[in-house]
């Protein structure tokens, strides 16, 4: 597959991974992917709970598995921390031809936002 097609592929996952956290009650703050900070894919609010998420979406090409790794886990969790006290690095994946998603987030940062 040509690099503009899985950059075009890699867009539309970030996209998705958008639309379906302002469903269920998120708030854009801004599209770092496309624009200044460069922190994760996207910044997002939930203005109910105040909580900030740096959402960096990964995608995947395999239907069955990929590798999730600890430096993308500390990369992700890094960002946050200067985006915030209270934002919270999350990786979103799914697999190719799914139509789910689903995240991982280190549980001790959960936590450190929650109370």
């Amino acid at each position: 597959m040509d690099r503009k097609r899985i950059n075009q592929f890699a867009k539309q996952r970030e996209d998705k991974m958008e639309q379906r956290l302002i469903d269920i009650g998120f708030e854009l703050v801004e599209d770092t992917g496309r624009r200044t900070v460069r922190k994760g894919d996207r910044i997002m609010l939930h203005k109910d709970t105040g909580l900030v998420l740096v959402a960096d979406s990964k995608s995947t090409q395999n239907k069955q598995s990929f590798t999730l790794t600890k430096s993308m886990m500390e990369k992700i969790r890094l960002e946050a921390a200067t985006v915030g006290r209270n934002a919270l690095g999350a990786i979103v994946f799914s697999y190719k031809g799914d139509t789910e998603l689903y995240i991982a987030i280190n549980l001790k940062d959960l936590e450190g936002v929650m109370y």
